[in-house]
Parts: C-alpha cells; sequence; structure tokens
C-alpha cells in the first residue's frame, strides 16, 4: 500500500475497533495499514494515532 491507501486503512481498522470496543495489538495494526518499516509505522503512529488510542495490560491497545 502507498500514500492514501495507508492512511486509509488506519483510519478503517480504527473506526472498526471504536465500534466494536475489540483491543487490538500495535502488530495488528501494522498488518492492516501495511507500514512495514518500523520507522514509517512509529512516525505516523506518535503523530497521528497515538492519542486516539490506549495502552491496556501487556501490548494491547483500544480507541477511545
Amino acid at each position: 500500500m502507498a500514500g492514501q491507501e495507508t492512511q486509509r486503512a488506519a483510519f478503517n481498522f480504527l473506526r472498526e475497533h471504536l465500534y466494536s470496543q475489540e483491543v487490538f495489538t500495535l502488530q495488528q495494526f501494522i498488518d492492516a495499514t501495511g507500514w512495514d518499516k518500523p520507522g514509517t509505522f512509529l512516525t505516523h503512529y506518535r503523530k497521528h494515532y497515538k492519542g486516539v488510542t490506549e495502552e491496556l495490560s501487556g501490548r494491547r491497545r483500544n480507541c477511545r
């Protein structure tokens, strides 16, 4: 995936998990978006998505 496709995939993933309140791991988020480079994922996550997720026990996350 590239450009807008990865951003759209991230949005859809988080929207689905917000509605369902299903917890997820960061690896599941990475897999859903297609960001395969660690630096790319970390940059996008810290700038855009960290504020809309909350850390639960272990490596699990939930949407706020």
